[in-house]
């Protein structure tokens, strides 16, 4: 689903049916391409219409990992996976719509971020939300350095 700056519906389309549970998307600033990512570390990119222009799999994590989100910056790629409390980094993968890639670097979580679910990025940082009993966000260097961390409200 697509909206505009109002909330107002623009527009939905069905994703690619080789894909399994859907488990995060991502879109580059122009809006031009969108990334989701399924349960078996499959990268499905779209264009803003909903045509699938290709998959690849991500690479170097785990065949047991949980696959939380993906997040870019419209150069690279980022996912994290609850499983292990990692994000993998796949350098210069957001043009890629074929094949396997396999992680350029990894980064442990912060050991107070034990259930990360969505991560989003500017290119320079990334926030994780967590989900827990006492839900945050974690801001970290793109390089893994944590930042800061704050709650989340509970009306939230």
């Amino acid at each position: 689903y697509e909206y505009d700056s109002g909330g107002g519906a623009v527009e939905n389309y069905v994703l690619s049916t080789s894909s399994t549970t859907h488990k995060g998307v991502s879109t580059n600033v122009a809006g031009d391409r969108v990334w989701v990512v399924d349960n078996n570390r499959n990268v499905f990119v779209y264009n803003n219409g909903g045509g699938l222009l290709g998959s690849w799999v991500a690479g170097s994590m785990p065949s047991n990992a949980i696959v939380e989100g993906i997040t870019t910056n419209g150069t690279h790629i980022w996912i994290v996976d609850s499983r292990s409390d990692r994000i993998y980094y796949y350098a210069n993968a957001a043009t890629r719509t074929s094949g396997t890639q396999n992680a350029t670097s990894n980064f442990l979580l912060n050991s107070q971020n034990v259930s990360p679910r969505v991560l989003v990025t500017d290119g320079t940082h990334i926030w994780v939300v967590n989900d827990t009993t006492s839900d945050r966000v974690f801001r970290y260097t793109i390089a893994g350095n944590l930042l800061n961390s704050w709650p989340i409200h509970s009306a939230n």
